[in-house]
């Protein structure tokens, strides 16, 4: 189930073994938030209800959950988990979303493992670019999101560990590249975290 009726969902099989999931959320707006910091959370799985359950070769990550936390002085907090699954294989997914104010767009990713255990990321930091659009955010913003996500099968018997390797790094640019064009129909991106 995707978070909402408009966001949208694609699968590819890749070379290899390897199979590829895409799901974007659409563009939201939403008015101002407190006077002292914004919250955005999101849940994601990597499934459409507009493909039957039993058409689906390969488990995938589900019931994930993304939030990004900022604040008028330039802080700010990116975290996101998937709890236990039922996948046959890790999948390394990427979680991007972007913010866009009256005339700035900043945007934050993260890569991470997703497997039979779950998986989760955190990172954090301050920067006086958030802190200089705070004024513009009190005036409302947008908001959307976008995920990719690489099931990570055994290798190939037939490549090389460096081919394999050579697979991953591919796969692993492909996603950030896609992410980012998604999360660059806001605008340009001024910062990116």
């Amino acid at each position: 189930m995707l978070a909402d009726h408009d966001d949208s969902y694609s699968e590819n099989d890749g070379k290899h073994g390897h199979h590829h999931r895409h799901t974007d959320g659409a563009k939201h707006h939403h008015a101002a938030p407190t006077k002292q910091f914004l919250q955005c959370t999101w849940k994601l799985d990597f499934r459409s209800n507009a493909i039957p359950e039993n058409q689906w070769s390969y488990n995938f990550p589900r019931h994930g959950q993304a939030n990004l936390l900022i604040d008028y002085k330039g802080n700010w907090q990116y975290a996101g988990s998937f709890g236990n699954q039922t996948t046959h294989y890790p999948s390394k997914v990427t979680i991007g979303v972007a913010l866009k104010t009256l005339h700035t767009v900043i945007a934050f990713t993260k890569t991470f493992l997703v497997t039979s255990t779950g998986g989760s990321f955190s990172k954090q930091g301050r920067d006086p670019i958030i802190g200089d659009l705070w004024k513009d955010v009190l005036k409302g913003y947008d908001f959307r999101w976008s995920a990719d996500e690489f099931a990570d099968p055994p290798p190939d018997p037939q490549l090389t560990p460096a081919q394999y390797a050579a697979i991953g790094a591919q796969e692993q640019q492909t996603a950030q590249s896609s992410i980012l064009d998604t999360l660059a129909t806001l605008g340009t991106i001024a910062a990116f975290f």
